[in-house]
């Protein structure tokens, strides 16, 4: 009979863990079955767009102006650690007189030993046109909703796991929002279980000394890093940088690329670590790219949403060709 209490006790305590972990993504969830019920019985228009999305817009707002130091920093290996590696996205799935029905995936890869894959979503949101006057509204509450959504993955991955590589997509710029407000809570929650965070920029907008960031690394033998952090200026007092930014060139072939790292005083090791416990292609940790892969969206995924949406809401879904695919197709 202890035994049997003991282990129910166990239980317990594990169910509760679990429920406190996913506890964001389940109080998400709610909100995102709340918002569907307002499309009960009206009329909707299939579609699978991905949104016009300008996903680094907040890293095209910074100038790198005369460096203090452009010295490369040689790349050593260090530790093989657990790596993980986070991305989401967002598609269109139909559109209303009230609003657009968008649906949301993310993906989790852990890679140690082996690659294991943790799927959240998709989760379907109807987002109101209420309040909006251009496309532009549109498109920026989409962008907002999947940054959202990227962070509270983010934010379960930082505090399930400990002494990890956290890989992120984009920049560790800190908004004056709500998703700028989460991104403080994983770094905090990152640093309390040893973790390291890094977030790799494709597109970082940064320019040095009227030069782009790939012409200034051509005497260096990869791997390096050359620091940044205290070049950075924002064109607006409004956003701010979490940790140190580098920039990377750890493959000789192809690309360098902007790396946010936090906290500051692991950004060595981490580097050390990530060409250890990562394959890089071109230099972009593989994890990540399949990261990628895993939340995006095909088009049998739509029409199963799309199918989904009908069921729960009675919906009437309405197929309209469009004007532009009508007449130039397959052209366009």
């Amino acid at each position: 009979m202890a035994t049997k209490a003991m282990m129910n006790n166990i239980m317990l305590n594990l169910n509760t863990n679990i429920q406190q972990e996913m506890r964001l993504f389940m109080d998400y969830s709610e909100e995102c079955t709340l918002t569907i019920q307002q499309l009960k019985n009206t009329r909707i228009k299939e579609t699978m767009k991905k949104p016009n999305l300008n996903e680094n817009e907040e890293d095209n707002t910074q100038l790198l102006i005369e460096p203090k130091n452009i010295k490369p920093i040689k790349i050593t290996p260090t530790e093989q650690k657990h790596t993980i590696a986070i991305d989401a996205s967002v598609i269109r799935l139909a559109d209303s007189a009230k609003g657009t029905v968008i649906a949301l995936r993310g993906a989790i890869i852990h890679r140690s030993n082996n690659i294991k894959v943790e799927i959240i979503g998709p989760m379907i949101r109807f987002i109101s046109y209420e309040g909006m006057t251009t496309i532009t509204n549109i498109e920026t509450t989409i962008k907002t909703e999947l940054k959202i959504f990227e962070r509270l993955i983010q934010h379960y991955a930082a505090t399930k796991n400990k002494n990890a590589i956290i890989l992120l997509d984009h920049s560790l710029t800190i908004t004056p929002d709500k998703p700028g407000n989460l991104l403080i809570d994983i770094l905090e929650n990152a640093r309390n279980n040893s973790n390291i965070v890094m977030a790799f920029s494709k597109d970082s907008g940064i320019i040095l000394s009227g030069k782009t960031l790939f012409s200034i690394d051509a005497n260096a033998e990869p791997p390096f890093i050359i620091d940044l952090t205290d070049s950075i200026k924002y064109k607006t007092t409004t956003l701010r940088l979490a940790g140190s930014t580098y920039l990377s060139r750890l493959s000789k072939q192809m690309f360098p690329y902007r790396v946010d790292v936090y906290p500051r005083t692991a950004a060595l090791h981490g580097f050390g670590s990530l060409i250890l416990s990562d394959a890089l292609i071109y230099g972009y940790p593989e994890t990540l790219s399949i990261a990628h892969s895993m939340c995006s969206f095909t088009w049998l995924d739509v029409v199963g949403l799309q199918r989904a949406l009908v069921k729960d809401t009675s919906a009437i879904l309405i197929d309209e060709p469009e004007c532009r695919t009508a007449i130039l197709s397959p052209f366009s």
